[in-house]
């Protein structure tokens, strides 16, 4: 025959055992609260000595970078030569020029700019300007014809 226990009698030593767990866990936050207050009390003291040391104290620093490692530096892009400048009726007859050839197959401005030898927004700037080019695309694919 199976031992059986009354229900009351379980759930009372679970209610103990919750109310025992509880507790413990109180006073693992009073440890942990003791541990840092101890340990900001440390921080404090080695601040006010490299103060009187004479230097500055470290800002705290970002989460997610480790320390001793600079952050990667962008190349600078190689130049080919030095840009001259170019009056805009110049620029514009070097425009219309370069997509005259590009026929229907069209040009972008990044592709004139670069054969005209101007400067990207220079070249956009002409070819949104005058109304004697058709634009078509969005984004990066933008292309420019003659009307």
């Amino acid at each position: 025959m199976p031992r059986t226990k009354s229900l009351s009698v379980t759930e009372a030593k679970i209610q103990k055992l919750e109310t025992e767990l509880e507790a413990l866990r109180g006073e693992r936050a009073q440890i942990l609260a003791d541990q840092l207050a101890a340990a900001e009390a440390q921080l404090d003291g080695l601040r006010s000595l490299v103060k009187e040391a004479g230097g500055a104290t470290p800002a705290p620093r970002k989460p997610g970078r480790r320390p001793g490692k600079k952050a990667a530096k962008k190349k600078a892009a190689k130049k080919k030569g030095k840009r001259t400048r170019v009056n805009a009726a110049e620029a514009a007859k070097r425009i219309e020029a370069l997509v005259t050839e590009a026929g229907a197959e069209g040009i972008s401005g990044r592709e004139v700019a670069l054969k005209a030898g101007i400067a990207y927004q220079s070249a956009l700037k002409i070819l949104n300007g005058s109304k004697g080019y058709k634009r078509t695309g969005k984004a990066r694919t933008v292309k420019f014809f003659k009307k």
